[in-house]
């Protein structure tokens, strides 16, 4: 019998409920309010094209009290790393446990890949520079909190090609940070993924609600 969303979620579901602080879940609220469509389309478009899909929900054990909501967050960071892999057109997409997040292939060329979220308050420590809330925008602690996320993915795939030298890296940074919308910031974002790239040597992607950087 084909499994439903629910499937993979009710487990995850129901340790967050016995959890702290249930009422200020992310995840609890999205299933309260019956606004399900999203995670809905994650998974039907997940699961019939990632290899091992299963292993990425396994995440109950991990889930404590000081930072159970994050690890959700990562885990549907997951999902949503995935889905652009699928659109992107790479085939052979299989998610890792312990190792990398995702291997595939893409063009003839094998690709590992790692996705990591971008969580915090949209424009934080922002200057403010007059009466009526005025404030000027700042995109430098957005991009040292992007260059800390792009650190532990690079760490984690430079890790991997020491024995998989055939490998090419992809770091996927998956966000619902406003101020990372194009709106806002797009020419320093993007100037600054490109001088990343350059100096590791690795595709970097950055995905927003609304918005891709690639």
């Amino acid at each position: 019998m084909t499994k439903t969303w629910q499937d993979y979620f009710d487990p995850i579901i129901e340790v967050r409920k016995k959890l702290d602080n249930p009422n200020e879940s992310p995840l609890l609220k999205v299933i309260n309010s019956g606004r399900t469509e999203s995670l809905q389309r994650l998974i039907e478009k997940i699961v019939k094209d990632v290899k091992n899909v299963e292993q990425i929900f396994k995440i109950t054990t991990e889930l404590k009290n000081n930072d159970c909501d994050e690890r959700i967050d990562d885990m549907v960071g997951e999902l949503r790393g995935a889905v652009y892999l699928i659109n992107k057109g790479h085939l052979n997409i299989e998610y890792h446990k312990n190792i990398v997040d995702f291997t595939s292939m893409f063009d003839n060329k094998k690709y590992a890949i790692e996705v990591k979220f971008l969580r915090g308050p949209d424009f934080k420590n922002q200057e403010q520079i007059g009466p009526n809330l005025a404030y000027e925008l700042n995109s430098e602690p957005v991009k040292e909190n992007l260059k800390n996320k792009v650190e532990h993915g690079y760490t984690q795939i430079y890790n991997f090609q020491t024995t998989h030298s055939d490998y090419q890296g992809i770091i996927v940074i998956v966000t619902n940070r406003l101020e990372l919308d194009k709106f806002y910031f797009e020419k320093d974002i993007d100037k600054f993924r490109k001088q990343i790239e350059t100096e590791k040597n690795m595709k970097i992607v950055i995905l927003t609600n609304d918005d891709i950087y690639e």
